[in-house]
C-alpha cells in the first residue's frame, strides 16, 4: 500500500538523521502486525503476545526486554498513535534501544559524539555510576569502569548485586546514601535514585 511505503521510507530516511544512538523503530497495527520498520526484514512480524505492545496500546510504556532481536538486552518504549480526528489509536510506534547506547552517557561517549566543548576536562578517577536492574544486574558501564565490571552481553550470567542502596529501592523504593562496600569489596560513599517503572537503581558511588 501506498501509504505503508510511504512510512516505510520516512523511518528509514530519517533514522539517521536523528542520531547513532536511535536503535529500531517500527510501527505496528492495533492488531500487533509490523506494517513499518527501520528493519524491513521485521516487517509483518506479529508482536500482539509483547508486554510492550499491549501496554503501548493505550498509554507511553518502558519495557526491559531480553535478546528479542539477536541483539543485546535493551528497551522498548512503546506508544500508541492517535488519529488526530477520531482522537482514537490507530497503531503503535516503538523504539528498540539497546542497553550499550545508555553506556554512552554513563561513559561520556555521547558527549564527545557530540563534540561538547567540556569533554575530556575534570574526568573523575574515583567515581562510579551505574544502573542495576530488577535482576540485581549491572546493565551500564560507568566512565572509570575497566574489565571487572559485569558486561550487559550475557545479563543471565553476571554477577548478582546486593548492595545497602540496591536493597532499600528494591524493598522500599526509597533513595538512599551510606558507607558500604560495592560489588568489588571496595568501601565506597554510595547513593541511589529509584526508577520504580522499570525497578532499576541508578547508583553514584565514590571511593573512600
Amino acid at each position: 500500500q501506498p501509504a505503508i511505503k510511504s512510512m516505510n521510507d520516512y523511518l528509514i530516511e530519517n533514522k539517521a538523521i536523528w542520531g547513532k544512538s536511535i536503535g529500531q523503530i517500527y510501527i505496528s497495527s492495533l492488531e500487533g502486525k509490523i506494517l513499518a520498520s527501520t528493519d524491513q526484514s521485521e516487517i509483518g512480524r506479529n508482536t500482539s503476545d509483547e508486554p510492550y505492545f499491549k501496554n503501548g496500546k493505550t498509554i507511553i510504556t518502558i519495557t526491559e526486554t531480553g535478546n528479542q532481536f539477536g541483539e543485546l538486552p535493551g528497551l522498548e518504549i512503546s506508544a500508541p498513535i492517535i488519529d488526530m480526528e477520531t482522537v482514537k489509536p490507530i497503531g503503535i510506534i516503538v523504539h528498540h534501544i539497546l542497553f550499550s547506547e545508555l553506556d554512552t552517557v554513563f561513559r561520556g561517549e555521547l558527549h564527545k559524539e557530540l563534540e561538547v566543548s567540556s569533554w575530556g576536562k575534570g574526568k573523575p578517577t574515583s567515581m562510579k555510576v551505574y544502573i542495576v536492574n530488577k535482576d540485581n544486574f549491572i546493565i551500564t558501564k560507568s566512565l572509570t569502569e575497566k574489565q571487572n565490571v559485569p558486561s550487559n552481553t550475557n545479563v543471565s550470567s553476571n554477577q548478582i548485586i546486593a548492595t545497602p542502596p540496591i536493597l532499600v529501592c528494591q524493598q522500599l523504593n526509597s533513595e538512599a546514601s551510606a558507607f558500604y562496600k560495592d560489588y568489588t569489596g571496595t568501601m565506597v560513599a554510595g547513593a541511589s535514585v529509584c526508577l520504580p517503572l522499570l525497578k532499576w537503581t541508578l547508583l553514584v558511588e565514590i571511593a573512600e
